[in-house]
């Protein structure tokens, strides 16, 4: 069976989960910015878990890239900067800011990735085996 280019970069993604304990938080956070990016960029849809500033948490079922309802005018920062994926809420039918330090997991083509720096690596393992 051929893979698709989504399939390699979504297993590079596990890849870089697997191993952040070897990292630090700061170069985790980042390689796994980029790589989540590039796994969700051709408008594919991911469901992702957050922690809000109030303390719940909430899961979002999305995609980027979308250009519907927006004015013209804008973001005023650069989200990239600071590791904020824009995403829109299919579900809430509106624009929302995913802080990647909130970010819990991601599920993406029924693979859940857990993320979030308290999360050990067991855990990670064994929800990779669970999505199998």
């Amino acid at each position: 069976m051929k893979r698709s280019k989504n399939h390699y970069e979504l297993q590079h993604l596990i890849r870089l989960v697997e191993f952040k304990a070897q990292l630090n938080w700061d170069s985790f956070k980042f390689s796994i910015y980029k790589q989540l990016l590039n796994t969700i960029k051709d408008g594919r849809i991911f469901s992702a878990n957050i922690t809000k500033a109030d303390g719940s948490a909430r899961t979002i079922t999305g995609r980027i890239g979308v250009k519907k309802n927006l004015t013209g005018a804008g973001l005023k920062y650069d989200p990239g900067k600071v590791q904020n994926i824009i995403v829109f809420d299919m579900h809430k039918n509106a624009y929302r800011t995913i802080k990647l330090d909130r970010l819990n997991w991601v599920k993406i083509d029924g693979q859940k990735i857990q993320i979030n720096k308290e999360n050990n690596y067991n855990n990670f393992l064994r929800s990779i085996e669970n999505a199998d």
